[in-house]
């Protein structure tokens, strides 16, 4: 299963950036200067035709769904966001609550911003319209023009542009999965319904009547009392009962939805299936996870070509197996039809196998502002939030790589992703010859090794020859035994091949060329530079000017008074106003630790 999202993602990548305009129109970000507790333009790119939102609770996921509901022509945040008496939208004169998102727009031939704002009308407090740009927003002015071509008239109007035309698609699963039954069951007053029933029980028997004899006549027009009764029904067709059989792992022979309103006064959703075996059954015996998959598929298969899907928490009832056979078909679905599908949740399952920049964090930062991080991996979410609790292990050969190594992650926010540990007595020696050698032998995926950038060594070629392959092999360690002496050269050459594979995936170099020393000398001010006698040029000295500048420091120079010198000076590492020669290969080497983190973690 992995393997066929893993292709189809690799095929969507491919689409998207080399035929983005098969996906047009096509919301590129989305950013709020006031919108509810969002920080002040808090951003959201979409870069990928299906963007993921995690976060905690409170983090306001589902309110960028509804904001990008309210996003195109014909369509209103108020729908979902408005005010009552009890809940009250504080507005300020000058500062209406708004929110901007950008689109490619043909006239224009670039992506520009259209606005859109919350307006009090005597008819509706709560009316969004667009309105022509702010340059305090950061917009751009566009100059008013008056008499419009017809073309014109498509993309703009005379003082800003266009909302994107996209037909919307939006699935709520906390209230999508209330079916007919369940809405009257256990939503409903019986006596808000009816005095003429003992029970709900013997309420459903008596109206169940009316559902089964629309389904065994296939009734589209059933009335009681001159009241419309049947909104819809219909059997869906066999590739929906197939895709719905796939989610599921069951066989469906047929699935049939009646929007009734038997139960109910507002009409309500009735799913009536038939299992392979012949077994026929409503959603009152069928679990709610299949009732949503149920609508799910079908409202989808039903969507126009390119339409936004929005998809709050579609995870409810639907168990994990479940979970990543619907991202496989949300997939199959955005590559033949161009959807553009955003999601929030709180599954792994749904973010699992996604590329970075298609999974985006929304957390509280200051002053119980939302914050958004656009660039992550699934895996950085889920340990940030607490799902996943396992770290990725970084062994490195002394305490000065190591402090390094936490700061640098320190200050991109990454430092819960991984859990740094230091070879002291040992070092690289130690890493290659034992730690490897035992967690390969092992084969242990949850630990990486970064060494001083000293020990860096081109890889070779993993060869087929034993004499070759031990060759290689002691580059990097010249002191191991992989099997017993006796074993076949078969299996000494399996062993060594594996090894060096191991190596290859597992093994990291810090940037220095003279030791982590190196490094934290970089951000030391020239002033306490000057105060040491030595100008240093290879890794013994690198250390002694670190000890000098200890000395000068503290007073003393014994191992606590170091460690405390390298931590403070660290944590400058990749921090603005303090930019070293070694921060563009540091942040490629988070980035490559990160990305391994995430393999582990799918």
């Amino acid at each position: 299963m992995e393997t066929k999202i893993e292709e189809l993602i690799q095929k969507i990548s491919s689409k998207f950036e080399q035929q983005g305009f098969e996906f047009e129109p096509f919301i590129r970000h989305i950013r709020f200067p006031k919108y509810k507790n969002f920080a002040k333009d808090a951003r959201i790119d979409f870069l990928f035709p299906i963007t993921v939102l995690v976060g905690e609770n409170g983090c306001n996921k589902s309110s960028v769904i509804r904001a990008l509901y309210g996003a195109p022509a014909q369509k209103s945040l108020g729908d979902y966001w408005f005010e009552s008496k009890i809940d009250t939208i504080k507005e300020e004169e000058q500062i209406k609550s708004c929110f901007i998102y950008g689109y490619n727009n043909p006239l224009a031939g670039e992506v520009v911003e259209v606005l859109k704002t919350r307006v009090k009308k005597e008819n509706n407090p709560d009316y969004w319209e667009p309105s022509r740009p702010i340059v305090n927003y950061g917009m751009k002015r566009l100059e008013e023009k008056k008499n419009l071509t017809k073309k014109e008239k498509r993309f703009r109007s005379q003082t800003r542009w266009n909302t994107i035309n996209k037909n919307v698609v939006y699935l709520d699963f906390r209230h999508e999965a209330l079916s007919a039954y369940d809405k009257f069951f256990y939503c409903t007053s019986l006596n808000s319904v009816s005095g003429a029933f003992k029970s709900k029980q013997d309420y459903i028997r008596r109206y169940s009547r009316n559902i089964k004899k629309a389904i065994d006549e296939n009734l589209n027009i059933y009335n009681i009392y001159h009241k419309k009764k049947i909104h819809e029904n219909r059997t869906l067709d066999r590739r929906a009962v197939k895709c719905i059989s796939q989610i599921l792992n069951r066989e469906y022979s047929s699935v049939r939805i009646i929007t009734h309103s038997f139960y109910t006064s507002e009409p309500a959703k009735t799913v009536f299936l038939t299992s392979g075996t012949g077994t026929d059954y409503s959603e009152a015996f069928a679990g709610s996870g299949e009732f949503s998959v149920v609508c799910l598929v079908d409202a989808i298969l039903n969507a126009a070509p390119k339409s936004l899907i929005l998809l709050d928490e579609p995870e409810v009832s639907i168990h994990p197996y479940a979970q990543q056979k619907l991202m496989e078909f949300l997939l199959q679905q955005v590559l033949e039809k161009k959807h553009q599908i955003v999601i929030a949740t709180h599954s792994p399952y749904i973010t699992k196998n996604l590329p970075k920049g298609a999974v985006k964090m929304l957390f509280l930062g200051e002053e119980n502002k939302v914050k958004v991080r656009n660039n992550v991996y699934p895996a950085e979410v889920f340990v940030e939030i607490g799902t996943l609790k396992s770290k990725l292990t970084i062994l490195v050969e002394d305490e000065c790589a190591k402090i390094v190594l936490e700061a640098c992650l320190r200050n991109i926010g990454k430092e819960k992703l991984f859990k740094v540990c230091s070879a002291e007595r040992f070092g690289a020696e130690g890493i290659l010859n034992h730690d490897a050698v035992t967690d390969f032998t092992e084969g242990a995926e949850d630990v990486v090794y970064c060494l001083d950038g000293d020990q860096r060594k081109d890889f070779p070629e993993i060869s087929n020859n034993l004499e070759e392959l031990e060759a290689s092999v002691s580059i990097f360690a010249a002191k191991i035994n992989l099997t017993q002496p006796n074993a076949s050269e078969a299996i000494k050459i399996n062993k060594y091949q594996g090894f060096l594979q191991y190596l290859r995936r597992k093994l990291y170099y810090l940037p220095d060329t003279f030791g982590p020393e190196e490094i934290v000398w970089a951000v030391v001010p020239e002033e306490v530079k000057n105060g040491v006698n030595v100008v240093p040029s290879s890794k013994i000295e690198y250390k002694e000017a670190i000890r000098q500048a200890t000395k000068n420091h503290f007073g003393n120079d014994n191992g606590i008074a170091i460690k405390k010198y390298i931590e403070y000076n660290a944590a400058f590492l990749l921090k603005k106003n303090y930019e070293t020669k070694f921060d563009n290969e540091l942040r490629s080497l988070l980035d490559n630790l990160s990305i391994a983190c995430n393999e582990i973690y799918n």
